[in-house]
């Protein structure tokens, strides 16, 4: 079973990076994910990102804002718990929890550029010169040509 768990601050709008979401709705397409768990601090949760997440996916979306236990899972609003591990989300990231062949989790950062003085880079690029430039304000030292 692939399991996606990720805290509700990657669906509300005062998050700084639009492209996370973006991201994420490609990603949900892509894979095989089988249930997707996200932890929930307040139900105030823009519900158009959640219907876009289920409709981006062919599996399971449980919200929780109360602890829950399903089947071998346990969530609640700061953890996941499976087989006796607990996990915490990361901010800009999701967790990729695979229980088959064996029991593996990693974490998924969709958001590159955590620091907001990258904000304007939360997008794909279309030529060389802003790829040059993103260079140099990471490195100026390096890339002076």
């Amino acid at each position: 079973m692939n399991i996606l768990y990720f805290h509700d601050q990657l669906l509300r709008d005062n998050y700084p990076c639009g492209q996370v979401r973006h991201r994420l709705s490609h990603y949900i397409q892509d894979k095989s994910i089988d249930r997707i768990y996200i932890s929930m601090s307040t139900d105030l949760v823009d519900l158009r990102l959640i219907n876009l997440i289920k409709d981006s996916c062919n599996c399971a979306v449980i919200l929780s804002t109360d602890p829950i236990i399903e089947d071998d899972v346990s969530i609640s609003d700061k953890m996941i718990s499976l087989e006796s591990l607990v996990y915490y989300p990361q901010e800009g990231s999701v967790l990729l929890i695979e229980t088959s062949p064996e029991h593996k989790a990693t974490y998924i950062f969709f958001d590159l550029f955590a620091d907001e003085s990258f904000s304007d880079w939360h997008s794909d690029f279309e030529s060389e010169a802003q790829i040059k430039e993103l260079r140099d304000l990471i490195n100026p030292d390096k890339h002076t040509s």
